[in-house]
């Protein structure tokens, strides 16, 4: 039987580890950059401009790559759907499924 889980291939955990810790410096260093860059806080409503304007940008950014990544997953499943070659039926194992002609 089939047991749901799915087994992964080195080179697949090193590219979502690859595109994790890119993510993941991205945010730290957007962050390092609000906290360290010459603002007012003296903006419409209290907000410092450059703080809104790093997170306005920051935010098109990440929406455009999670559309990115995105497309590109829908892309691999479509490329392995048409590619993928028949497995042999688990379990049910005989002539018939294999479609053996026997004619002793």
């Amino acid at each position: 039987m089939h047991s749901g889980t799915r087994r992964y291939t080195p080179r697949a955990r090193v590219l979502a580890l690859l595109l994790c810790f890119c993510v993941a410096a991205a945010v730290v260093s957007s962050a390092v950059f609000v906290l360290t860059h010459n603002h007012d806080h003296k903006g419409p409503g209290g907000c410092c401009a450059v703080c809104a304007q790093v997170l306005g940008q920051w935010l098109n950014q990440l929406c455009t790559a999670a559309i990115a990544v995105w497309l590109v997953v829908v892309w691999l499943h479509a490329v392995h759907a048409v590619w993928k070659t028949p497995a042999a039926p688990e379990g049910r194992v005989s002539p018939v499924h294999l479609k053996v002609r026997c004619n002793n």
